[in-house]
């Protein structure tokens, strides 16, 4: 698991992660303290909006970006699962 907080400016450029699933875990202050922060899967043109309290399990392997945050306050829990018997899920 990983903790993350972003503040104004803040962004995740497009990457993919070495698990096999990932699942992240959105958390704010109502109302929304910030704009942006939305998550992108750029090879597919999928926007999933970030809204507080909601998560979403996605294979690592696909390519995925969080755009710039302007305000402050977004925080996302991080979960990787892994199979041991892959050194290299990204198909």
């Amino acid at each position: 698991f990983m903790l993350s907080e972003y503040s104004h400016g803040d962004y995740y450029p497009a990457h993919f992660d070495w698990s096999n699933m990932t699942l992240l875990l959105w958390f704010y202050p109502e109302p929304k303290p910030f704009m942006g922060g939305d998550l992108i899967f750029p090879d597919f043109d999928v926007t999933v909006e970030c809204k507080a309290n909601t998560g979403v399990l996605f294979f690592g392997p696909i390519r995925h970006e969080v755009t710039k945050v302007q305000g402050n306050g977004r925080y996302t829990l991080t979960g990787f699962t892994q199979n041991k018997d892959v050194e290299n899920p990204r198909v």
